[in-house]
């Protein structure tokens, strides 16, 4: 699974897109039309179908929602269920510690969960059946029998410690409901001093439920069904990344809220650039001096982290494939002419890590990758341990400078960055500003010219900060 965002959605600045323009842009769209909460259901489906719209129907397959019957065609390859059956030996695992076994227990649970496609939760989600997750769950139940078989014939087994040690390590709750219940099955009535637990089966589908259900909210959002189904196929990389690492927070749920896929469905695209470059002047304004110092980690990571939500959620609708594209390409051009390379390199690499090729992508790509250096860059980002993904660490050039102790570069840009901030600001009612534009400060201050600090290994830095001239 591609691991590429984290979980909050882009923040964009307070600014307030007033209701004539959210109309304006809305009639434009033609059928954003907010509809009273509803249930939805197989009827959504087979009435979407009938009206024969191909990007409805598109969106239907993608997301598995189209049966057999519905289109007289063999099921879609990878929607039938895998072999979810356990590797593992009960005999030879009683040899491993218990928290060793818990641990192999956890991991192939978690493997097989993740086995499970995306379009499978949808269809629960819609109240179709699913013959995969059925299989998945049903696989539990015959472990749990397994286990208790085990347990009978060995009462001293360390298997039964097992359930202490699912606790510790935070095993998923799939895992953790069979092999209780399989310990369950033994303990006596009078030993069972928690009182009754509930089947198993009903356990599974509880659990099943901590995933379902956040799609299901989706479902029930006061927006058209295509509207809806779009939102779902973007989330199918959201549901990726929050069920990616082992150390999965099962606890909480799926964070489906996705404020930018909405702000580029339907703002003014000027209006949300300019919201945009407002919420970044902001953030430089405080935090661009301390970033450019030793002790500016936690500064950078804000800076980046900002910058790395943008990037992602650019890329998360590119590969939804549901027809923004355009407005993505409009946004960047937007953020150019505004002079915010900040987020006009986000957008552009949002749009560089997706499959498509976009015309923000051949007009401002340079951007971000100078010299074909931006996978060197990305990869001594990662042996830093200050950023993931895609993220484009915007500082790291100049702070490699400092950190070698060339201190001439480092002091110039600390020093000028105050003074280009403040005139960014009295600037700013014409929304053209460049935070970044720090080489140009430097200029502006020492009537040096940018170029002469390539002499510094900087060439990449002159060429992000300097503001994009066509």
């Amino acid at each position: 699974m591609e691991h590429v965002c984290s979980k909050t959605s882009l923040s964009v600045a307070s600014t307030q897109i007033n209701d004539e323009t959210e109309h304006e842009h809305a009639d434009e769209n033609n059928g954003y039309l907010r509809e009273e909460p509803v249930h939805r259901g197989p009827n959504d489906v087979r009435r979407m179908l009938l009206e024969k719209n191909k990007e409805s129907i598109g969106l239907l397959w993608k997301l598995g929602l189209i049966d057999d019957e519905d289109t007289k065609s063999p099921r879609r390859a990878g929607c039938s269920p895998n072999q979810t059956h356990w590797e593992f030996d009960l005999s030879r695992l009683v040899q491993e510690s218990p928290a060793s076994l818990a641990r192999m227990l956890s991991d192939e649970s978690f493997q097989k969960f993740r086995s499970i496609p995306y379009e499978e939760f949808v269809r629960k989600a819609f109240g179709l059946s699913s013959e995969h997750i059925d299989d998945f769950l049903w696989h539990y139940e015959l472990f749990a029998y397994k286990l208790y078989a085990k347990l009978v014939k060995e009462a001293a087994n360390p298997l039964f410690h097992v359930k202490e040690a699912m606790e510790a390590i935070d095993a998923d709750p799939f895992i953790c409901a069979a092999v209780e219940d399989g310990c369950q099955k033994l303990s006596t009535p009078g030993e069972n001093t928690e009182g009754p637990k509930p089947r198993l089966d009903a356990r599974l589908k509880e659990s099943l439920c901590r995933v379902v259900n956040p799609l299901k909210k989706v479902l029930s959002e006061p927006e058209t069904t295509q509207s809806i189904l779009q939102k779902l196929e973007v989330l199918r990389f959201c549901f990726y990344d929050f069920y990616a690492p082992l150390a999965v927070d099962w606890h909480s749920a799926l964070d489906t809220s996705n404020e930018f896929l909405e702000q580029i469905r339907w703002f003014n695209i000027s209006a949300l650039a300019e919201g945009i470059s407002r919420k970044d002047q902001a953030l430089f304004s405080e935090y661009v001096v301390p970033a450019f110092t030793k002790e500016g980690q936690p500064a950078r990571r804000i800076l980046n982290t900002r910058w790395n939500h943008l990037a992602n959620a650019v890329k998360r609708i590119m590969d939804a494939e549901i027809g923004l594209s355009s407005r993505i390409d409009d946004l960047a051009e937007s953020l150019h002419r505004l002079r915010n390379n900040y987020s006009l390199t986000a957008v552009v690499q949002g749009v560089n890590a997706s499959r498509f090729k976009t015309q923000a992508l051949t007009k401002f790509g340079q951007l971000v990758n100078p010299n074909n250096d931006y996978q060197f860059y990305r990869r001594e980002m990662s042996l830093d341990g200050i950023s993931h993904d895609n993220a484009l660490h915007f500082l790291h050039p100049a702070q490699i400078s400092f950190t070698q102790n060339d201190m001439t570069w480092a002091n110039i840009v600390v020093d000028d960055a105050a003074f280009y901030i403040v005139r960014a600001d009295q600037q700013s009612s014409q929304m053209q500003f460049s935070p970044l534009n720090l080489v140009e400060a430097v200029e502006d201050n020492t009537g040096s010219r940018g170029d002469d600090y390539t002499s510094c290994g900087l060439s990449y830095f002159s060429t992000f900060f300097a503001c994009f001239r066509c």
